[in-house]
């Protein structure tokens, strides 16, 4: 009966990792895409000379990419930091995750300024590690599954 439940247990675990992993990769694909747009919000803002306010009442679409953005980037950044993060799976290598979170912590805290300031190649950089990470989950999770 012990076993049962341990088997029970781990193949649940394997279920919920596999979920897991699909739903961090939609997110990177999400981020990805606001990624180029958050310099347009920012250069709205400023050109209209709109607070967040302002710009959750005038163009909402805008408010929430921006959220979005902000929201999925720090989950993101936390699961990819945390060595013990019990549902990204072993066979997910710690060094490419270490790597990825090292990038991502350049944009920390993912606010507006944080991700307007930065050049544009900055930018571009930081999408080719997003890309190369989706790309590194693609090829384990077809490996695993």
């Amino acid at each position: 009966m012990i076993f049962k439940r341990k088997d029970l247990f781990r193949t649940e675990l394997v279920k919920k990792q596999l979920d897991e992993v699909g739903k961090v990769r939609a997110s990177l694909q999400s981020i990805f895409f606001d990624l180029y747009y958050i310099p347009i919000i920012e250069q709205t803002m400023r050109a209209m000379g709109w607070n967040f306010d302002a710009l959750k009442e005038h163009d909402p679409e805008s408010w929430e990419q921006y959220c979005r953005y902000k929201n999925t980037s720090l989950e993101l950044f936390y699961k990819f930091s945390d060595r013990n993060y019990y549902l990204f799976p072993k066979w997910i290598n710690w060094e490419r995750r270490q790597k990825f979170s090292n990038s991502m912590k350049d944009f920390a805290p993912f606010t507006l300024v944080a991700t307007a300031s930065k050049s544009s190649s900055e930018r571009e950089a930081y999408a080719i590690e997003i890309n190369r990470m989706k790309d590194y989950l693609d090829d384990v999770l077809q490996t695993h599954t």
